[in-house]
């Protein structure tokens, strides 16, 4: 069950900076529907596009493995939580899906983007990697899984044969003749909020 007190401090600290009253823009759905976590500031827009359009699913895609973890947040529990949020934040949820990357800054874990209307400064959102793996088997099943390494950590390389050493138990479920494709990959997910006047 998720321990929604810290995590909704953390969402309200974002939240009651954003302010208006519009409807969720033609612009944000298309985000929402299909969600960019290739680079911090594309994953931010996806995940403040998710909140100004009122859609919890692509909400809880945007969240870092890291920071549901820390706050016991599976989606069961997101889906409640966020419902108590929503109420006390309100209209100025709407706002979100208009914020714009003002700039970005390392952060240990990641990276720090902070976000403006206009010029202004308004909160920042910690961006970290995560590295994932997803098997196709010939079947038409899809199995994968979270790397706890970056993807070029788990490479070995013997002369000319390079190997690619890819440990976790779901892939018992499958022998090597069923695998029709491997595609390991990077994306970039929100593993906290900040507020505007503070440092990561």
């Amino acid at each position: 069950m998720i321990r929604a007190v810290p995590f909704r401090f953390l969402l309200t600290v974002l939240l009651l900076s954003l302010a208006s009253c519009a409807a969720c823009p033609a612009e944000a759905r298309a985000r929402v529907l299909r969600p960019d976590f290739q680079t911090p500031e594309e994953s931010g827009l996806s995940f403040l596009a998710a909140l100004g359009c009122d859609d919890a699913m692509a909400e809880y895609l945007c969240l870092a493995e890291s920071l549901k973890e820390e706050t016991g947040a599976t989606l069961d529990g997101w889906l409640l939580a966020r419902q108590d949020i929503r109420q006390e934040v309100g209209v100025l949820l709407q706002a979100a899906a208009r914020m714009l990357p003002l700039a970005t800054e390392p952060w240990e874990e990641g990276v720090v983007v902070w976000w403006s209307e206009g010029q202004t400064r308004r909160f920042g959102l910690k961006m970290v990697e995560q590295h994932y793996f997803d098997l196709y088997a010939q079947d038409g099943r899809t199995i994968g899984g979270f790397l706890r390494h970056p993807p070029g950590q788990l490479m070995e390389r013997k002369g000319a044969v390079l190997k690619f050493v890819l440990q976790d138990p779901v892939l018992r479920s499958l022998n090597s003749t069923e695998i029709r494709r491997l595609e390991v990959a990077t994306e970039w997910k929100v593993a906290g909020f900040i507020p505007a006047n503070t440092s990561p």
